[in-house]
């Protein structure tokens, strides 16, 4: 019998992505501008940005 390559779940992802955040890799995708104070929801000047940068994308 061979071993097969298995299939990575979702849940495989998702435990990826928690372990990244957790480690702290994440912030290094974000800009420098973006608030890293998670515990505070973004003020409007940071969700204007992101709309335009976002409407840049479409």
């Amino acid at each position: 019998m061979t071993d097969q390559a298995r299939t990575p779940s979702k849940a495989d992802d998702v435990a990826a992505l928690v372990a990244l955040i957790e480690a702290g890799g994440f912030w290094r995708l974000t800009p420098e501008w973006w608030p890293r104070d998670v515990d505070r929801s973004p003020d409007p000047a940071t969700l204007r940005a992101v709309e335009a940068g976002l409407r840049r994308l479409l």
